[in-house]
């Protein structure tokens, strides 16, 4: 059955391939596009580069306004002049993302040219596609795919061409992929210098290399590196990589020789940063999906050195950045051409005729069926454990619950005219980007520019302000402590206070400049009085806006930042559905509220209908987040997650029923 089936796979080996690319682009363009339909795009990547591209569409090269200054700033890429004719076809994120599937599906095209290369053997088809078929399965690869757009996912196509062009020895091809390869970022040329040591590790003597393919990525990879930091740091106010930031740990460094004067001088330092716990779990997970493969060619996996020094010596936050995010790609080169001349080396061992105990290694050897079953377990439990495919289709499900919340976001988009200037939280800049003047909640909040002391405010003529107060809350779990932090709600205070409410649904608010409302979120100096509970206001899909207003009143000074949570319970306690609101929708928190001082808060909760009868109970917490860290969840979107919560006071509400 086995020999059939290998037959069948060398026969139609390639037709197979395609078919798998095309699933596989097919699959993650429904996703990625369901994603950005229901705003679930919101960390920030996405509307930056389809704000730059909308602009250089429109023959304002690579501006946006989301950063204080030219994109050339804060990266190199001039590749985006190369898509720019393909995205004017198409104007959006939506062609963005379709790109980025797209050309994350063929990378499996050169992965099986490759593996062909390799393996010359009359098999040669049959590993072929399988070996591509598993690096279509990585889940490395699906989360850059489920993560933001990025351009960084090109470079894995040209440069494993490259790789290709390098083993047939078309220098032309080959130089022109590395070319390529550059355009996409500076950080490439990290790799392509690792390019010009290939012609060292091939160790058979009757095929020497010429010079040339160790000069050209040699020197082209020094120029670009130098050059076009030369260029960043011309268009960056700073004067400056901005991204030396995140190896300020070794010590002030405002140049490249700066950092690594750094290095150089702490290697005790450095060495021990090298092997922490972090990042020894980040490699564990880099070959898990690989089935640790790599090591059985530890020599192709020097064309990571580059982007492993670049990441695992700087301070960037946890792990899950490095292999949830598109930074995984810069390693996918060196993993997937390890693991091809790894699998070759592996199956070399059947041919051994040494004698060796029985350990689990020789039986994976020797036993065909035990080999590809330790296999498929492995690729399915990294997939499941390090990729989306559970967490993200529990999301999937959850997202059901709250749909409504789309509907909600798509009725004030709508009321924005397509020209007007507007500040946005993190959900909506993705879908308010094919604009010239789009703005980041987040930086006005915080008063700062990216990695920098220099202050950053909105232009005084913003038009609109489009806000999920939910974001306070992300705010608060990842920049409390800093400076920064604590005169937020104040600045946000000034910014709003000529603005008027258009439009209020559960956290989600729209200001309009010089608005006449009637509207309040936040009363102060009211008269005591009791929980009003008023009438179901509007209907949103298969959900109600139920207005709820209560008075709060202290009597000591509190330091903390509190929050309140909705809860709804059914008849045997069990919660059905909650959610966290910002008390006081966050602009006026209660480490500043006075002692004695009566605070109204206005709020309409989004409810679902049909948690609007007598078989539901509403409760109200008053919680204060002892623990919580922003990190990804399983359809890569940013996420508060909350380890840790302490009860301060709690009770229940009555409700309307419908």
């Amino acid at each position: 059955m086995l020999n059939n089936f290998k037959k069948f796979l060398n026969k139609n080996s390639q037709k197979i391939l395609w078919l798998f690319i095309f699933l596989y682009t097919f699959f993650f363009i429904l996703i990625c596009f369901w994603k950005y339909n229901n705003f679930l795009y919101n960390g920030i990547d996405l509307a930056i580069f389809n704000q730059v591209f909308f602009n250089t569409s429109e023959y304002r090269f690579f501006e946006f306004s989301v950063h204080p200054h030219s994109y050339l700033g804060d990266h190199f890429i001039p590749f985006i002049l190369l898509l720019t004719p393909i995205y004017i076809l198409f104007k959006g994120p939506l062609i963005l993302l379709f790109l980025q599937s797209l050309i994350l599906g063929l990378s499996a095209w050169p992965v099986y040219l490759i593996t062909k290369e390799v393996f010359k053997s009359q098999n040669s088809n049959f590993v072929s596609i399988i070996l591509s078929t598993v690096f279509l399965l990585n889940p490395l690869l699906w989360n850059t795919n489920l993560f933001e757009f990025h351009i960084l996912p090109f470079a894995l196509f040209f440069l494993l061409f490259a790789f290709y062009f390098f083993l047939k020895r078309k220098f032309l091809l080959y130089a022109l992929f590395l070319i390529l390869a550059l355009t996409i970022r500076e950080d490439i040329s990290l790799i392509i210098f690792m390019f010009s040591f290939l012609p060292f590790l091939d160790y058979k003597k009757e095929r020497p290399y010429k010079l040339i393919y160790f000069l050209f990525p040699f020197l082209i990879s020094i120029f670009y590196f130098f050059s076009s930091n030369i260029i960043i740091n011309h268009f960056n106010p700073d004067g400056a990589y901005k991204f030396l930031a995140y190896y300020q740990w070794l010590g002030e460094s405002n140049s490249l020789f700066e950092l690594i004067i750094n290095i150089l001088s702490q290697p005790l330092k450095v060495f021990l940063h090298f092997f922490s716990p972090r990042n020894l779990i980040v490699v564990f997970v880099f070959l898990l999906p690989f089935v640790f493969l790599p090591i059985f060619s530890k020599r192709y996996l020097l064309l990571a050195l580059g982007p492993f020094i670049q990441f695992f010596l700087s301070s960037s936050g946890s792990e899950e950045l490095l292999y949830k995010t598109h930074y995984a790609i810069l390693f996918l080169l060196a993993l997937t051409v390890s693991s091809i001349y790894g699998l070759k080396n592996f199956l070399k061992r059947k041919n051994c005729h040494r004698e060796e105990k029985q350990t689990v290694l020789k039986i994976l050897i020797q036993d065909k069926f035990f080999l590809i079953i330790f296999v498929g377990v492995t690729i399915i439990y990294a997939n499941f454990v390090i990729g989306p495919t559970l967490s993200g289709s529990k999301e999937i499900y959850n997202y059901t619950k709250i749909k409504d919340r789309t509907i909600v976001i798509k009725t004030l988009i709508d009321k924005i005219p397509s020209d007007a200037s507007i500040v946005s939280s993190f959900d909506f800049l993705p879908n308010l980007s094919n604009r010239q003047d789009l703005y980041s909640l987040h930086y006005g909040f915080l008063g700062k520019t990216q990695f920098s002391k220099d202050d950053y405010k909105f232009p005084e003529e913003v038009d609109y302000y489009l806000i999920d107060f939910s974001d306070l809350i992300i705010y608060q779990i990842q920049y409390n402590g800093q400076e920064k932090y604590f005169s937020g709600n104040n600045r946000l205070q000034e910014y709003l206070k000529n603005y008027g409410v258009v439009e209020v649904a559960d956290t989600i608010v729209l200001f309009k400049k010089n608005y006449k409302s009637d509207i309040k979120l936040i009363e102060t100096n009211t008269l005591l009085d009791h929980i009003q509970n008023k009438k179901i206001e509007q209907k949103f899909g298969q959900s109600y806006i139920i207005n709820y207003s209560f008075i709060w009143q202290i009597f000591e000074k509190i330091e903390e930042n509190y929050q309140l949570e909705l809860q709804i319970l059914d008849k045997k306690d069990n919660i059905v559905w909650q959610k966290i609101y910002p008390l006081a929708y966050g602009v006026y928190p209660t480490s500043e509220w006075k002692i004695e001082e009566a605070v109204k808060t206005n709020y309409k909760f989004l409810i679902p209908n049909k948690y609007l009868n007598q078989e539901y109970n509403f409760k109200i917490n008053i919680i204060n987040i002892k623990d919580a860290y922003a990190g990804l969840n399983g359809l890569r979107s940013a996420k508060g997650i909350i380890q840790e919560k302490e009860i301060i006071e709690n009770f229940n509400i009555k409700h309307l029923t419908n």
